[in-house]
């Protein structure tokens, strides 16, 4: 039995949306591939393109304290993409931009801290009382001990889904999308 509870508990303090989109991609990416390996720029482009045109075309705000749209808005400018982008040409857009240095400061950006704060409840006796610096690393050095419990682990800068996760997804999609829309939804 896959641990939902945990899952369900990441999001119950949560000040902006990193969270929820950094899951819903992962879920999504999962949903389109029998992949278990994502980069953190994979996701980081999924995320970005489920929150595009919300953002950019309808002006919606994810709270005063939510950067993701933040980047998203930057990008538009920098390399100045239309509002109205079709999904599929903005993934595609910003896979040709992968490597661009601009794109990459902002992947940097948005991947500092939500991988590992998202996996962060399974270690949270081990972390107890450790600075937020010393955080990422504390996870990358535990990580193993608790590889079954996991959704996923990390390693430079991908993540590697554990089969449980992978299975519970693949035969679950639906409902989960469903569950973790309606969860976004309350966000502010």
């Amino acid at each position: 039995m896959y641990n939902t509870q945990k899952i369900i508990s990441i999001f119950e303090d949560t000040t902006t949306s990193y969270k929820y989109f950094w899951w819903l991609s992962i879920i999504d990416l999962i949903s389109k591939s029998d992949q278990k390996q994502y980069s953190f720029t994979e996701i980081t482009i999924a995320m970005i393109s489920k929150i595009w045109y919300p953002v950019n075309f309808y002006k919606l705000s994810l709270g005063k304290q939510d950067q993701l749209s933040k980047y998203c808005i930057d990008l538009k400018n920098h390399y100045i993409i239309s509002e109205d982008i079709k999904e599929n040409d903005l993934i595609n857009f910003l896979m040709h931009h992968k490597d661009d240095p601009y794109f990459n400061k902002v992947v940097n950006k948005i991947t500092q801290y939500v991988p590992y704060r998202f996996i962060r409840p399974w270690f949270a006796q081990e972390l107890r009382g450790c600075k937020d610096t010393k955080v990422n690393k504390s996870i990358i050095d535990l990580q193993e001990s608790k590889y079954n419990e996991l959704p996923y682990i990390i390693q430079d800068k991908n993540i590697i889904v554990t089969q449980t996760t992978f299975n519970w997804i693949k035969n679950n999609y639906e409902l989960i999308t469903s569950f973790y829309s309606l969860q976004a939804i309350h966000l502010h």
